[in-house]
């Protein structure tokens, strides 16, 4: 469901970016968002934009229009590497083709410098699907070294 997709994804950046505003401190928001880097969802997160012409903007329900108030993220591994990895998810349910691509991110706001991220294997070397006997999730593990840059909290 696109659409609650996008709402969902808003609701929590902005809910974060709320309480950072209002504490005035810099936040990171990681986690498993199930949006590959190619998607709508991904370029709102970090752009803090969403067209509305756009298949997954929300249409008004009950009379209530749905609006793009959050502020763009930064993703560490784009930020570090220029690009997200191949993949952060190599699963196989029952005897369906494995589904490999990116949906884990670590967002960021700007007073973070990124400074590393934990290499991900190349999916050559992957010994997927996952998990198994090394690798214990359906995920990998994802990393960033952050360092809070001048003038930040």
């Amino acid at each position: 469901m696109p659409m609650a997709m996008t709402i969902h994804a808003e609701m929590a950046a902005k809910h974060l970016q709320d309480i950072a505003a209002t504490n005035q401190c810099p936040y990171v928001l990681a986690g498993d968002w199930n949006i590959k880097p190619l998607s709508e969802t991904y370029q709102m997160m970090t752009s803090g934009q969403l067209l509305a012409e756009d298949p997954t903007f929300p249409t008004p329900k009950y009379g209530m229009e749905w609006a793009c108030t959050m502020a763009s993220m930064r993703s560490a591994y784009m930020e570090f590497n220029g690009k997200e990895p191949d993949f952060t998810n190599f699963s196989r349910a029952k005897e369906q083709e494995p589904f490999i691509d990116t949906l884990d991110y670590i967002f960021l706001s700007k007073e973070w410098k990124v400074s590393g991220v934990r290499n991900i294997c190349k999916l050559e070397d992957a010994d997927g699907p996952f998990p198994n006997a090394d690798e214990p999730s359906d995920h990998v593990l994802i990393r960033a070294d952050l360092e809070l840059t001048n003038g930040s909290s």
